[in-house]
């Protein structure tokens, strides 16, 4: 993907990170403060929705866990609660937590405080 970037030329400095296993890894830890709360007028997660203490990134089908753990008859669906709980995030909690691909994005993010054009992360 760097070599990608690279060969595109691009004028601006750019970076990209992948969640593993996917996006929604970021909210296993801040489920305790998304657990019971109102999605904007849908129900989400059951009150007492904690993550089982797995690897933060060692269970694949994160969404379909989620699901899992809403009230019966409902799903997580991405297009509609994921910005909600986006907004729901605890960077501070999440950067306690020590979630591999958190540490990579905050590099990332790091990496546009020194940068030139044309640089790729990582």
């Amino acid at each position: 993907m760097t070599a990608k970037i690279r060969s595109a030329a691009p004028t601006v400095p750019v970076a990209y990170v992948l969640f593993k296993p996917e996006y929604e890894v970021l909210f296993l830890p801040c489920l305790p403060r998304m657990a019971g709360r109102d999605l904007e007028g849908r129900q989400g997660l059951e009150p007492g929705t904690s993550w089982d203490g797995a690897s933060w990134e060692a269970r694949r089908g994160v969404k379909e866990w989620l699901s899992a753990h809403y009230p019966l008859g409902k799903r997580y669906k991405e297009t509609v609660d994921q910005l909600v709980l986006t907004r729901m995030i605890d960077l501070d909690v999440l950067a306690a937590a020590a979630v591999p691909c958190f540490g990579t994005l905050e590099r990332a993010i790091a990496f546009f405080a020194r940068a030139k054009a044309g640089d790729v992360y990582p």
